[in-house]
């Protein structure tokens, strides 16, 4: 955590810590600076080891994300490579089938040309077979009372007025 800076633009004071009691006569006016010093080197320690301990994590913290994000990426790129092999298979794939395609349609169409001209070929024939068929339409059933070639003889004539 940050700490708010009042100060905001000023000018800091790094002078070393200042403070209100006044040296004993005893310990002499050259040791006062060095306690104070030593204090404050102190303070310097402990913040400048909690602020490389908050960087050390934070740089865990990165690492371990990062570490995160490569095995993603690496996955992800193996999913990619897949992915583009399969689409060269399918593609190949669907080339041949195309070409097989094309050529059952040519099939196809030289077999209804065929049935085509079958077709006509087989109603030419039914036609000249009954070419010399006769059909007799209006009379009702059983009127030959099984005698189909003597009645034949008798109605014909008469229909023709022979």
């Amino acid at each position: 955590m940050r700490k708010a800076k009042t100060d905001r633009g000023k000018l800091q004071d790094k002078s070393p810590i200042k403070t209100k009691s006044q040296p004993s006569p005893e310990l002499g006016l050259a040791l006062a600076p060095v306690m104070t010093d030593q204090v404050a080197s102190k303070d310097t320690d402990a913040e400048s080891s909690s602020i490389l301990l908050a960087i050390e994590s934070m740089n865990k913290t990165m690492t371990d994300r990062f570490d995160t994000l490569e095995a993603t990426l690496a996955s992800t790129q193996a999913s990619l490579v897949s992915l583009g092999n399969r689409m060269t298979e399918i593609e190949e794939a669907n080339s041949s089938y195309d070409l097989r395609l094309s050529q059952v349609e040519q099939a196809c169409m030289q077999m209804q040309t065929e049935n085509h001209a079958l077709r006509s070929k087989v109603i030419d024939l039914e036609a000249r077979s009954r070419h010399q068929n006769i059909k007799i339409v209006g009379l009702p059933e059983k009127i030959e009372k099984n005698l189909l070639v003597e009645f034949l003889e008798k109605f014909i004539p008469e229909l023709l007025g022979c």
